[in-house]
């Protein structure tokens, strides 16, 4: 299976004839605001399945287009199970898709097992995002979740894709490959053992 990845567009939409064939399947990571109505014209028999960003409308980010948001809820697609969660952390009082680390934690402890957990918020631990927080009222943008972290370690799912951090890397929490995307990436199911970004 091919998989068409897409975060952080924040309403442009990049050049994707470097694409091979049709996509099997589009995961949206979040903060693609207007540009998720382009996706769907683009490719409009491809099931897509999305989490909001943080930038993205609070109340129905996907409004009137066909994604399947995922947030806090688990699918099966051919045989591969695929989890969301939705948002950041939140860095500010008010405004956007913003979570407290106890919020993800009560959304996570009741998810199952996933082969695939797509997210807008990074899991905490990884080289390139905020040092932990600053014992502030709020936590650093870019900081990542403790409580994904967790459930990274708990259920092993063959790998995590998350955006937000506006970067394109790679690296391994336990088990599992965490992919950080931004913009446009294609993955296959037999490169999810992969260490590495293709």
């Amino acid at each position: 299976m091919v998989f068409l990845c897409m975060a952080d567009l924040h309403g442009s939409m990049p050049p994707i004839s470097g694409f091979a064939g049709r996509p099997d399947a589009i995961l949206l990571l979040g903060d693609l605001e207007w540009a998720v109505e382009k996706i769907a014209e683009i490719f409009p028999d491809v099931p897509m399945f999305g989490v909001p960003g943080n930038h993205d409308s609070r109340i129905d980010p996907f409004y009137g287009i066909p994604v399947e948001n995922l947030h806090g809820r688990v699918v099966e697609f051919r045989g591969v199970k695929i989890g969301g969660l939705g948002g950041c952390l939140r860095y500010k009082p008010f405004g956007g898709y913003l979570f407290w680390d106890e919020e993800y934690r009560e959304i996570l402890e009741k998810m199952l097992p996933v082969d695939i957990l797509i997210s807008h918020c990074p899991p905490a631990g990884l080289p390139w995002c905020d040092p932990p927080f600053r014992r502030t009222a709020y936590h650093e943008a870019h900081e990542g979740s403790a409580a994904m972290a967790e459930y990274i370690l708990r259920t092993d799912p063959a790998i995590v894709l998350c955006g937000h951090l506006h970067i394109s890397a790679a690296a391994r929490m336990g088990k599992t490959l965490v992919r950080v995307i931004h913009g446009v990436e294609q993955f296959t199911c037999h490169q999810l053992d992969q260490p590495h970004v293709v």
